[in-house]
């Protein structure tokens, strides 16, 4: 599996989270100022992850804390026929290195806890990554972001 960086406006093209989630995230790349990790199996790409200053996502969905260098995770996607191998692991792994090689502090995710998962249509809820997976990966939950979201940090 090959994670490579770079900047990805064409790839938010059938992102499951919607039609207005995906306008605002191509609105953000375009000035080319936010960054996506990539996961390729050979020529495909399979997956994909953004990761941010916080500071960058002004209009976005998500709250910042006000912590210095604060990082986020704001949108996670495999693709069918490739979920349940691990790519989504390596994703956060690797968005996680590469906000702290860029100055971060603290990474922080919103997924959406399991209890939450049956108020949306099948996979939507998997946008932001499953909570499970962030715990395993050093992540703490540091408390609810919204009605369904819940906050978790990685320092």
């Amino acid at each position: 599996m090959l994670i490579k960086h770079d900047n990805y406006p064409e790839i938010f093209r059938g992102c499951p989270t919607g039609i207005l989630a995906k306008e605002k995230m191509m609105a953000l790349t375009a000035d080319r100022s936010i960054h996506g990790l990539l996961a390729y199996n050979e020529n495909l790409c399979v997956g994909w992850i953004a990761v941010d200053p916080m500071t960058n996502l002004v209009g976005h969905d998500l709250q910042s804390t006000g912590k210095v260098k604060e990082w986020s995770i704001h949108c996670l996607f495999v693709r069918d026929g490739f979920r349940g191998q691990g790519i989504s692991t390596q994703l956060i792994q690797a968005a996680v290195e590469f906000a702290k090689a860029n100055g971060a502090k603290v990474v922080s995710a919103f997924p959406i806890p399991h209890e939450n998962q049956t108020r949306f249509p099948p996979n939507e809820a998997e946008f932001s990554g499953r909570f499970l997976t962030y715990q395993k990966l050093g992540f703490k939950s540091v408390g609810p972001a919204s009605n369904f979201y819940q906050r978790m940090e990685h320092e």
